[in-house]
């Protein structure tokens, strides 16, 4: 399993704008044909979706070499996380984080000692089952992004961005509305504020602030209010919309012919 770069970490530090898709369908075909749609990362989610380990297997073979796996984990906590990595994830989301102290223990779980408290297997799916063994560079590969989700969240966004080890910022607007008193609706004046005033903290720590952004019609661009990674689509939306859509052209359609 001779892999590539991790192209989604490199575009985390050189702060490049990279567009993503959210995908909790739990349907390994949807990814593959989600990887060959020309994004820049995909994200596996196994917190609000059916994912389990062995999912997330059959995720990253569907997708191969041309999309990027995020897979956000359910929890921070680090057996779930030495499970991922030990298959072969090379990028995580770690939602909740509410504090520096939380964010360094989101690393420590990716980081072998002496660093951190990564177990150690040496025939995983990671190290090609025991023919690629890179034990003491493997967090070179290894894209760590922490979710924020409430105001206290976003008034630590300096402390949790200075962190060592952590690539990218992830803001999210559902959550962080609920947390603010707008369940429902994450373009609350407020809400986006403290959005576009959380990322640009997050930039000036030198590290890449994230977001949805799934209606880009009816909120200003997320590039230019300061975010580098987005999550443009969302699969069972766009299955939504597009069925959604047909029924209704072809409903027309009956109606003109009766």
């Amino acid at each position: 399993m001779n892999r590539l770069p991790n192209r989604f970490k490199q575009g985390l530090l050189a702060r490049r704008r990279q567009i993503g898709a959210w995908l909790t369908s739990g349907s390994p075909t949807i990814t593959e044909v989600f990887s060959g749609s020309g994004f820049d990362w995909l994200l596996v989610d196994m917190e609000h979706s059916p994912n389990d380990l062995l999912q997330v297997v059959d995720h990253l073979r569907a997708a191969g070499q041309r999309s990027e796996i995020i897979v956000r984990v359910p929890w921070n906590e680090p057996v779930v996380v030495k499970r991922l990595l030990d298959a072969g994830v090379t990028s995580l989301m770690f939602p909740y984080v509410q504090s520096g102290e939380e964010a360094r223990a989101a690393v420590a779980a990716t980081r072998y000692p002496p660093h951190g408290i990564r177990g150690v297997a040496g025939t995983t799916r990671a190290t090609d089952y025991g023919r690629r063994v890179r034990f003491a560079s493997a967090s070179e590969e290894i894209a760590v992004v922490v979710q924020l989700e409430t105001p206290a969240a976003i008034q630590a966004c300096g402390e949790i961005a200075a962190v060592d080890g952590i690539d990218g910022v992830f803001i999210g607007p559902n959550d962080l509305a609920a947390n603010m008193g707008h369940l429902g609706d994450a373009n609350h004046p407020d809400v986006r504020a403290a959005m576009i005033e959380g990322a640009r903290i997050i930039a000036a720590a030198g590290k890449s602030p994230g977001t949805l952004a799934y209606v880009p019609d009816k909120v200003a661009s997320p590039f230019a209010e300061g975010f580098d990674f987005v999550g443009a689509a969302f699969d069972i939306g766009i299955l939504v919309r597009g069925a959604s859509q047909v029924q209704a052209d072809y409903a027309r359609l009956r109606e003109l012919e009766d």
